[in-house]
């Protein structure tokens, strides 16, 4: 709907007057599925790092609202919808504990209604939640699975946003050129998506990949910057995850 042309356009006034009289319409029409989802909708507007408008704790009240009145219907699909929603609001505040659990309950949810997208999502959160408790390991195995899921779709928001994790995890392993080349990819392939989300990281996560062009210098960073610009996403994909684990 309009609200969310708007948000997408980040036009935060206008998404946020659609989303609001979206609600109070829900309501006067006692419409519980439909608040619950008008809700959810709404909170977003509160969530993430680019709005002005960002306000962590009604994005909970928001969302804790919708996750009541999903469940009053019967909608899992919806309540696991919120369960991440509120995942990635302790991801945000760096709860990484309270993150990880809430994406395997709304994972476990997605994979129960066969809804391959949302898990690609609640994998993504998982991951860096793993990569926030220091389980490198696990990251790597949600994060994966992850990229394969986006990969699949051709969705190249979430692929973005993997080669992204893939890169701070080389980051965290000191493996820093691997880590410039999948953050200049993933900054390749957000140009292309049309999306900011990888440009909005340092908002949410403590971690940046580029923080390694202090010990590389320049020249070196921009070699390997311009490597990773240079991949396909095809490429970038293969090279994040090896088919080949000797490569």
């Amino acid at each position: 709907g309009a609200g969310g042309v708007t948000y997408w356009m980040a036009d935060w006034d206008a998404a946020t007057r659609y989303y609001e009289e979206c609600v109070e319409l829900r309501k006067e029409m006692d419409d519980t599925a439909g608040l619950a989802e008008a809700l959810y909708n709404l909170s977003f507007v509160f969530a993430l790092p680019p709005s002005p408008r960002r306000d962590l704790d009604r994005t909970l009240e928001l969302n804790a609202e919708a996750l009541e009145l999903y469940r009053e219907v019967g909608d899992r699909r919806g309540e696991a919808k919120i369960l991440w929603q509120i995942a990635n609001i302790h991801l945000i505040r760096n709860e990484w504990q309270q993150c990880r659990e809430n994406s395997e309950k709304a994972l476990e949810i997605f994979r129960d209604v066969d809804d391959r997208f949302s898990s690609g999502w609640a994998l993504h959160s998982m991951g860096l939640a793993w990569i926030g408790l220091g389980d490198l390991d696990e990251a790597h195995t949600a994060l994966t699975e992850s990229l394969e899921l986006f990969s699949g779709a051709n969705d190249l928001t979430g692929i973005a946003l993997l080669l992204n994790d893939f890169s701070i995890i080389a980051l965290l392993t000191d493996d820093l050129e691997r880590s410039v080349r999948l953050h200049a990819a993933a900054l390749q392939a957000e140009r292309k998506s049309g999306q900011g989300l990888v440009t909005n990281y340092e908002g949410y996560v403590p971690w940046n990949p580029a923080s390694s062009r202090e010990r590389l210098g320049d020249a070196t960073y921009e070699r390997l910057f311009a490597e990773g610009e240079s991949m396909s996403v095809e490429e970038a994909v293969a090279y994040a995850v090896p088919r080949d684990a000797g490569a």
